[in-house]
């Protein structure tokens, strides 16, 4: 075993992993295993799970989020309250629009505690994945939001195209930090719309007091006021509310 820095990580070169090591192999959909399945030019096995199944309500969530997808959204907001789902909805509409638009890799990041949050994504994608197989085709990444630093190379320029982003506990990015940094270089936020990655953001807690939700509608509210001489335009930037999802077509001559 051996620390390799190009890597930041540890590695095993052989052609199986000795039995002490077992209990430390890369987990499926995880950031080791994408490091691993580059080296061997092969993907892993992925995890398994009990199936799950959307509910009506469910249903009608993706089908608004993939809806926006197909109407050339850059980006839906997920603001469902605690509790209803929205992980399951989070994985169910990113396959969706991963097939709408022919995409191969989803980044997700999760808040603290990783060792609960990526298992329990990990998990969902299973529960929903053909035959229950993690990979289903795409390359599902998930990643606590404090190691993004990882997919970045030296230059500063992420290490890996991302297709979709879903970014859970969205709220931890309202600050000026080194992680929303990579964020918004992993989604390429200040890039042309064609080429950006489809970004599907959640959390239940937009505002942590009523001066962030105020601050927060007033963005939008002067953003829709901006916009206003391009109300008739189909390629006007617009703002809808749908059962708590949030669409916001951001950037570039949109």
């Amino acid at each position: 075993m051996t620390y390799y820095k190009s890597l930041t990580a540890h590695a095993y070169v052989g052609t199986a992993l000795p039995s002490p090591l077992e209990p430390y192999a890369s987990k499926p959909c995880s950031y080791l295993r994408w490091l691993e399945d580059e080296l061997n030019g092969s993907e892993g096995p992925g995890a398994t799970a009990a199936p799950m199944t959307l509910r009506p309500e469910q249903h009608a969530d993706v089908d608004a989020i993939v809806a926006a997808a197909q109407r050339q959204f850059r980006q839906v907001h997920l603001a469902n309250d605690v509790g209803t789902g929205k992980t399951l909805v989070a994985v169910a509409a990113a396959k969706g629009i991963a097939k709408l638009r022919g995409a191969r890799t989803i980044l997700v990041t999760v808040d603290r505690p990783a060792r609960i949050t990526i298992p329990s994504w990990r998990r969902t994608i299973a529960a929903l994945g053909d035959d229950n197989q993690c990979d289903d085709d795409l390359r599902w990444i998930i990643m606590s939001s404090d190691s993004l630093g990882k997919l970045m190379a030296r230059n500063g320029r992420p290490r890996l195209k991302v297709d979709v982003a879903v970014i859970d506990e969205a709220h931890q990015f309202r600050h000026a930090s080194k992680r929303t940094s990579y964020m918004r270089r992993l989604t390429r936020m200040d890039g042309p719309h064609e080429k950006a990655p489809f970004v599907l953001t959640i959390t239940a807690t937009p505002g942590h007091h009523p001066g962030v939700m105020r601050s927060s509608w007033q963005c939008l509210i002067r953003r829709l006021q901006c916009q206003r001489d391009w109300a008739a335009s189909p390629r006007a930037v617009g703002v809808e509310v749908e059962r708590g999802v949030v669409l916001c077509q951001m950037g570039g001559n949109r």
